[in-house]
Order: structure tokens, then sequence, then C-alpha cells
């Protein structure tokens, strides 16, 4: 993509580049106060759900069995990352936040591209407004390695456009850096065919568009093939990311009702080690892969509607750890006033704002990754852990909003900043008095936590604690 009249230097100026190093600075002081305060909580003596599978894949790497179940049930790098921190859950949370920082930095420079100082600031401003992204940092779970190295996918092939020779090495190793994305979060394979094609629209010319496809696609399944090379090695398995699961065909049934139930066809709820237990069952050749892929069509097309409004609603959804009872713990967690709402409505604003601009041809990387969310979730279940890659385009997008609301004229300014403004009061203040459906779920989960860290006491208190909120009875 040649530099045209609308892009912009992103080399900043002494004044940005103060506030840049400001908005890192209250980045970092949030963070440090946010661990403080985490380590309060029990989850890192007692880590739940996915996190037990990651600590386990990490125990295998550690003790060299490569071919362990785990590692083929769910995201592989991860556990290979855990690994290399020493297993220790505070160091995995201060890497991560480290690396949650570093996102924003590189969000500020696929924003800055296409629109002047200061209004590049928009977009880690708006990230680091959005509490989730820092909420994923303390656990053990692959959300921040994965957005992490998608993010850094999008500014190396940034770079790879704007180099006259079209940058295929930076292509390529843009496809390998997205190809480790996929191992470290699984759930980005959905977003591979979408990333590749985005490359034809966002270039010149058919020709031009396809040869970045295929560099891409040669660093992407490269690095692929090579994890499948290294399992088949260890199990005998050629497995480029993971095994596939039962998962897909229970949320595209069309009896699904929103939840994960167990794979046994029990009545308790799924469990992470679930995946686990199917991996295992491949491994001794128990069980026919073909169970495992089978979609309901008809399930996959009524169960789509209720899926995106829940993909694209305010509320935070997850299986996990629970993002607004921790919202309830956390000073430095509540006072991030920012929603998915928000940070929707304003990317869209931005959409529109650069397509306007005659910038349409640059949006593709970033629609890439909607396109590839939303058939994710059509595939699978809406949650807040699956539409994570969705922030850092609408962050982006953000920054164009906000600079194409300053540059209209005084009234329609003032109107347009009044209506965003208004939304984000709007947003926000459902935030803020979110009411939980299960009044004791919080105690409920902690006490949870308590006694896989072995605390009998603790456990105790929060069970009890959870019991009287259930009645109704104030808390003491």
């Amino acid at each position: 993509m040649p530099r045209s009249e609308s892009d912009v230097d992103v080399a900043p100026g002494p004044t940005e580049r103060r506030a840049l190093l400001g908005l890192i600075a209250l980045a970092v002081v949030l963070r440090v106060a946010y661990l403080f305060e985490y380590a309060t909580l029990p989850f890192w003596d007692g880590p739940l759900y996915d996190a037990l599978v990651y600590l386990r894949q990490a125990e295998a790497v550690a003790d060299g069995r490569h071919g362990d179940a785990s590692l083929l049930a769910m995201s592989p790098l991860y556990g290979y990352f855990i690994a290399a921190l020493g297993r220790a859950p505070v160091v995995v949370a201060v890497v991560q936040s480290a690396m949650g920082v570093a996102t924003l930095v590189l969000a500020w420079r696929l924003a800055r591209r296409y629109v002047p100082a200061p209004f590049g600031l928009v977009a880690p401003l708006a990230l680091m407004g959005y509490g989730v992204v820092q909420f994923y940092e303390s656990k053990l779970l692959s959300e921040s390695l994965g957005l992490f190295l998608a993010t850094t996918t999008l500014v190396v092939a940034e770079a790879a456009r704007r180099r006259p020779a079209g940058g295929g090495r930076l292509l390529f190793l843009a496809g390998a850096v997205f190809g480790c994305a996929v191992l470290a979060r699984a759930s980005l394979l959905l977003l591979v065919p979408f990333v590749l094609l985005a490359e034809i629209p966002a270039a010149d010319s058919l020709r031009v568009g396809l040869r970045r496809a295929l560099l891409t696609g040669a660093g992407l399944f490269g690095v692929l093939a090579a994890h499948g090379g290294w399992t088949y090695a260890y199990t005998g398995h050629f497995v480029p990311v993971i095994f596939a699961s039962s998962t897909a065909a229970t949320t595209t049934h069309r009896t699904w009702d929103g939840n994960l139930p167990a794979s046994d066809g029990s009545d308790r709820r799924a469990s992470a080690f679930d995946v686990v237990a199917q991996a295992e069952a491949r491994l001794a050749g128990e069980v026919s892969p073909a169970r495992f892929n089978g979609l309901d069509p008809i399930g996959l097309v009524t169960g789509a509607p209720p899926k995106l409004a829940r993909l694209f609603s305010d509320l935070e959804r997850g299986f996990d750890y629970p993002y607004y009872g921790e919202r309830s713990l956390s000073k430095s967690l509540a006072v991030l006033p920012l929603s998915f709402g928000t940070l929707l409505v304003a990317g869209l604003v931005g959409l529109y704002a650069r397509w306007h601009r005659g910038l349409g041809r640059t949006l593709w990387p970033l629609l890439a990754f909607v396109v590839g969310v939303v058939a994710l979730v059509v595939v699978f279940h809406p949650s807040t852990r699956y539409r994570l890659p969705l922030v850092v385009p609408l962050a982006v997008l953000s920054a164009d909003a906000v600079a194409f609301l300053a540059g209209l004229a005084p009234r329609a300014r003032a109107l347009g900043f009044g209506v965003l403004g208004l939304a984000t009061l709007v947003f926000s203040a459902r935030l803020y008095t979110y009411t939980p459906a299960r009044p004791g779920g919080l105690d409920r989960i902690l006490a949870t936590a308590c006694r896989q860290a072995g605390d009998p006491i603790c456990e105790a208190h929060h069970t009890a604690r959870a019991t009287r909120l259930e009645a109704g009875a104030p808390s003491p």
C-alpha cells in the first residue's frame, strides 16, 4: 500500500511523545496497583477452570512430556509460555501486564498512521479504559498473549504494505506471528482465512494482493506445520493447532440453551478437562475423529441471531472468572470507565470516518478481525474471551472517530461529541450499576478458589457469605 496524502507520519513530535510516555506511565501505575489488589484474592494460589489445564501443560513441558493430551486439547503455546516463566502465577501476571502496556503502544502506532497528533492517543486511551483487557492480564489464561501477538501481526503487516518492494519478508513475519497467536489462543484459528483474504482488497491490484496473501499464508502455515510436525514426533498425530472437540457440535445444536454442558451427557457443567479427556481418548485410539466434527447446519443458522446479539451487547459474559465481581473488589479495575458498548459506538463512527476519507482499503485488515470473531461466535458461543480480539480494531477506529468529529463545523462538532459523550455516559452508568443475577455467585467462586488453595477458613467464610446473600440477608 503506497503512501498517500491521507497517510500521517508516525514519528511523534516532542509534545506527543511526552503525552504517550505519560499515558504509558499511567497504564503501568494502574497495573501495578491492580496486581497488588489481585494478590489479596485467592486466585493465584487457587487457579480455576482453563488455568488448571494450562498449568498441567506447563508441568508437562517442564517434565519433557511434549505429547501430553493437555497440549493437544488447548492452546499449546501458552503452556510453553507459562513453563518458560517458571510456572509462577505472579511472574506470568507481571509479564502479561507488560505485554498489555506494549499492546497500548501498538494500538497507538496503528491509529497514528491515519490520524494526526494528538488523536492517535485516543486508541491506547480507549484500550486502557476498557477494564476487561487489564482483567485478563492477571489470569493464567491465554487471552493477553494472544491479543498481544494478534496486534503485533497488524503492526508488522501494516509496515510491510508500505515497503516499496512489497515487504515480502515482513509479510512472512506477520504470518508467522499470527501463527504463534493461533497457537497461543486456538480460537483465533477461525480468523485465519479472513486475515489472509484481507490482504487482497487492501492491495493496489489483484496480483499484488494475492502475492501478499500467499506470503502471509506461507509464514502462518509454516508455523502451524512446524507445530504439527512437533506433535507427530511425540504422538504420531499431526496436529497443527489442537484436536477438534465436541464443543462446536454442542453449541450449534438446535436445543442448545446458551450453557456449556459436560460432554459425557451428565447434568454437570462443562469442565476444562473435558476436552483433555477427549484428547486422551483420541490418543488412545478409543474415539473416531469424526465424532468431534459434526455441526448442526440448521442449528448453526437459527442460533446465529441470538449469538450475535450477545456478541455485540454491552454486557460481559463468561464461563470462568467474574469480571463484574472483581470490579467490585478492585478499585484500580473499577476506576476504568469504558464498556464494550462505548468502544463499539466509537468504532462504528471511526469506520465511517475512514471510509468517508477514501481510506476504505485500509479497513480490510481490521475488519478481518471483526468478521473472524463473528464466525467464531456463530460456530461456538458468545463470550467476553471470544470477542476480545475485537477491542484493538475498535480502539484504533475510535481515534478515527474523534479526529473526524473534531474536523467538523462547530455546530456539527458539538452535536457529534455530544452524542458520543452521551452514549459513553449511558454505557458507563450501566457498567457501574450492574447487578449480578446471582447475589452469591462471586463468593461461590471465591470459595472454590480457596478450596483449590487449601484454605478451609477462607472457603468457609465465602461459602457462608454466599448463603447469606442468596437468602437475601444483609452482610455483617
